[in-house]
């Protein structure tokens, strides 16, 4: 690049020195006036992008963002602040007091809960083009700017999801950075700049513990550059130390509710510091590289395997490869001298870029590792790599600007391709049922809700906690199957375990096939209602049922598949098991004989200390005083009784009071390595206490 005559000069000479000339400043009020219309312009392009993904989404949130809603609703009701995210130990509830906020404002709905990430998503841009200008100039800052504003599809999925704070600490930890620069460029004994940089990383400690990912470089860098003034007597030791101190004290002041919470509960939050162990490292690793890292670049969608397009994955990575790999030939001095010790404090580029090697590692280290085709615990190295190639880019551009442009061009190029190819990478519903996912829309379902009566229901995770935000908590739920994460135990404590069978249960069409073929098995009368996705499964009438009380019947003879005792699952003490001594199959049984008849009214399948041998397959057959045997489970309903009443350690099946003189268990189904296993077989019979 040509330099350019300065301002004063220029001026001075057309109008040949008599009339005073404008001031500098005013030509630096003009370039600033031109910076900030390039950030305005930015930040416009980024709400647009994010718009348009949420009105492609129909404006939808999940049950984990629903979750979120719900807490800024009971903050506003007077229930209190909660420390965190609800049903765990970590994920400050930042996301839900802001929400409050709005929803005071504006009223709560999806929308309006979107609006919270999307404000701090815009909110990140200035904030990276700060950091970028101030390590490497208006270059460096307009590219971090813009790659922010129009980034690979993962990041616009996540600027708009209110999931407890994985937006939030991008900004904080770009924020963090900033002050830290601003720091090490300026007097190491100042203490403004500590303190703001420690309140930031505490507040972000609470909200979310990814901010370990920026606290680890910005203290030992600036660890670094302190030591290191204190040694060559630049800074004097209570100078350093008490910044250091301020830096500290900051830190735990804005991360107080995070100890307070956890000194009152005997830290439970640590336990989200879990290592994988050696294999899971391993995999962690390949899923990072074959997975995760494509996925942040832009060649892969989240959840996805296949890329945008042939190649995408390779031409990601050299892209940046190559642009991370000349930063650091430009950057080798700098480099080399941080192995004495010695950072550059006027550019110190390499505290933003360690944020990316050590994002990996512990992500690779951590139980979370397993998450590499959904890396959300990846997203702050977004922070570091825009920063990184904006510096790069204003390297370049000093020697080619045509590479540069064309290296810009590129990243932008596949940003775009990742959010557009193919069609818009829209974020796909929770599945609920083997394919079956969440509707996008539960207006209608809610009108049918509303229209039958019905104010609680018995469903899924990913469509209940969705239900009670978008009515208000009008209609509430129990959880049925899984994912089986209570957030709310004042849901589950409404409702009584003698009514939890006339429940109505809203599933999706391949739960209501399985449910409709169990009900018609325990011979409960229902009505039903397809709505939008949903079936309506209400008015259950199930039998009145007499308190069952366990009998103990006189056993004339015990015989069961292969070589081991069946007694064993017949001598009361659920520790002992009889076993198949092979791989289940189909016409293995277990079959016990009573010296007389008993009058039974079902039996009660405890597996006990094997939860994994439970029949692949089952058929319960009941042996009448004359010698018939009367089917009664059917092979085809076995499966369906135990989704449906959500039997895993225990299985009952109740039948009709009758005389029985034997029960015989048949297996039909299959499985390559698993023995079937009885921990213990019980009889029921009717009336009485157990």
């Amino acid at each position: 690049m040509i330099p350019l005559p300065s301002h004063d000069m220029r001026c001075s000479e057309e109008l040949g020195g008599r009339l005073p000339c404008r001031s500098g400043s005013a030509g630096r009020a003009a370039k600033s006036k031109m910076e900030w219309a390039f950030v305005l312009g930015c930040v416009v392009l980024g709400l647009l992008i994010r718009l348009d993904f949420m009105r492609a989404s129909q404006w939808s949130i999940d049950s984990d963002e629903a979750i979120v809603g719900l807490m800024a609703k009971h903050i506003l009701e007077g229930r209190g602040i909660p420390v965190f995210y609800y049903g765990q130990h970590y994920m400050g509830s930042l996301e839900a007091l802001c929400a409050s906020g709005m929803f005071r404002l504006f009223g709560a709905s999806p929308i309006v809960l979107s609006l919270v990430p999307l404000s701090f998503a815009l909110l990140l841009i200035p904030i990276m083009h700060a950091l970028g200008a101030a390590l490497g100039g208006r270059t460096a800052g307009r590219v971090a700017a813009l790659l922010v504003a129009v980034p690979p599809s993962a990041l616009i999925i996540w600027s708009t999801k209110a999931r407890g704070g994985f937006i939030e600490v991008l900004v904080l930890g770009a924020l963090a950075l900033l002050v830290a620069t601003k720091w090490l460029q300026g007097e190491l004994s100042r203490l403004r700049y500590p303190t703001i940089a420690g309140a930031i990383l505490g507040i972000g400690w609470w909200v979310n513990n990814q901010i370990l990912y920026f606290l680890l470089p910005i203290g030992g860098f600036v660890g670094m550059a302190v030591l290191r003034s204190v040694l060559e007597r630049k800074l004097r030791f209570w100078q350093g130390a008490l910044a250091c101190l301020c830096g500290a004290a900051a830190f735990f002041v804005g991360s107080l509710p995070y100890w307070a919470y956890n000194v009152a509960h005997g830290f439970p939050s640590l336990g989200m510091f879990g290592l994988a162990d050696s294999e899971a490292v391993k995999k962690h690793a390949e899923g990072l590289f074959s997975e995760a890292i494509p996925i942040l670049l832009g060649a892969v969608r989240f959840w996805h395997s296949e890329e945008i397009f042939p190649g995408a994955a390779a031409c990601a990575y050299v892209l940046y490869a190559s642009m991370l790999g000349s930063l650091l030939v430009l950057r080798r001095k700098q480099v080399l001298m941080l192995l004495s010790g010695c950072v550059d404090r006027k550019q110190p580029i390499e505290m933003v870029l360690a944020v990316i090697p050590l994002s990996c590692i512990i992500f690779v280290a951590s139980t979370y590792g397993w998450l590499s085709q959904a890396p959300r615990y990846l997203l702050p190295m977004y922070v570091s790599l825009f920063v990184s190639v904006g510096f790069c880019v204003s390297a370049l551009a000093a020697r080619s600007r045509s590479l540069a442009t064309g290296c810009i061009a590129g990243i932008l190029g596949l940003n775009i391709a990742s959010a557009y190819l193919g069609g818009r990478a829209i974020a796909g519903e929770p599945i609920v049922f083997n394919a079956e996912r969440v509707a996008r829309d539960d207006s209608e379902l809610i009108a049918a809700l509303d229209s039958l009566g019905i104010r609680y229901v018995r469903t899924n995770y990913w469509i209940g906690y969705r239900l009670a935000f978008e009515t208000n908590e009008r209609i509430t739920f129990s959880m049925f199957q899984e994912p089986h994460q209570v957030r709310i135990p004042e849901y589950e404590a409404a409702l009584a375990p003698a009514a939890r069978e006339r429940t109505p249960l809203v599933l999706v069409p391949g739960e209501a096939e399985l449910v409709r073929g169990a009900l018609r098995a325990a011979q409960v009368p229902f009505s039903e209602r397809a709505v939008a996705g949903y079936v309506i499964m209400y008015d259950l009438q199930p039998p009145a049922k007499s308190a069952a009380r366990q009998v103990f019947p006189e056993v004339q003879s015990a015989k069961a598949s292969g070589s081991r005792d069946p007694y064993q699952a017949l001598d009361g003490d659920v520790r002992t098991r009889w076993g198949s001594g092979e791989a289940q199959k189909p016409g293995m049984s277990f079959e016990v004989m009573f010296e007389k008849p008993e009058r039974l009214s079902g039996i009660e399948y405890e597996i006990g200390m094997w939860p994994h041998d439970y029949p692949r397959g089952l058929q319960v057959e009941l042996v009448l005083p004359s010698g018939e045997r009367r089917v009664a489970l059917r092979a085809g309903d076995y499966e369906a009784v135990r989704y449906l009443y959500q039997m895993n350690g225990v299985f009952r099946l109740d039948f009709a009071p009758q005389e029985v003189r034997g029960v015989v268990l048949i297996q039909t189904g299959r499985d390559e390595r698993l023995d079937w296993s009885i921990g213990e077989l019980m009889f029921l019979g009717p009336g009485g206490q157990g």
